[in-house]
């Protein structure tokens, strides 16, 4: 892509609507999900300065432990996409596979490294006994939590909503939780295909096929 600043530049009205049609419900997901996380602190305010600092620094630690996926997330959606566009379907198939099948040994490793050694991880941001006690207690609560993250596709709200903006924009087709099935009228949609999914994996194939 090669931008010029000699070239004319105007709005469209079109695409303009396009954005925000996207932009505004993602805009007010991330409102909720940033004012969740305030209260949360709130709360933890509430029972004084060593568990806020072991709420704050634990997060911090946890996050330590998502990094090694985060990077192999990227790499896999590279060979996915990359198969993908070179029209070889099964070979997208065997990377997607493998995601999974690695990206699930990645998490239960770094939630056992995170459950042994929480000490460590919070002696690396403080030096406090009382709070690194504390932020080593919550850390091991949430590496159960990371090893519980199978891959499950959950319902999520204003399906229908999703679904016919969707359509609007000319998709042909659309994954979604298999539990948000149910709740869609029969007939609804007749010019989009939708696929309900339980899990990462059927949504991997659905996607590629």
């Amino acid at each position: 892509v090669k931008i010029s600043l000699r070239d004319r530049y105007k709005f469209d009205g079109n695409i303009n609507r396009e954005m925000l049609n996207l932009a505004i419900p993602v805009a007010f997901e991330r409102v909720i999900h940033q004012s969740g996380q305030m209260v949360v602190t709130g709360l933890a305010t509430g029972l004084g300065n060593v568990a806020v600092a072991a709420h704050q620094l634990a997060n911090t630690a946890e996050s330590i432990c998502f990094m090694p996926t985060f990077g192999f997330s990227v790499a896999s959606t590279t060979m996915v996409s990359q198969s993908v566009g070179a029209g070889d379907k099964d070979l997208a198939k065997t990377y997607a596979r493998l995601s999974i099948k690695y990206g699930v040994i990645i998490m239960i490793f770094s939630a056992s490294l995170m459950f042994i050694f929480a000490p460590q991880l919070m002696s690396l941001f403080i030096k406090d006994e009382e709070v690194i006690a504390l932020g080593a207690l919550v850390l091991r609560i949430q590496a159960f939590g990371e090893i519980g993250l199978a891959g499950e596709i959950r319902m999520v709200n204003n399906c229908e909503q999703r679904i016919k903006e969707s359509e609007r924009l000319g998709f042909k087709r659309c994954i979604i939780p298999r539990q948000n099935i149910k709740n869609l009228p029969a007939g609804e949609f007749k010019n989009i295909e939708i696929i309900g999914v339980r899990n990462i994996r059927e949504a991997f194939e659905a996607a590629i096929d």
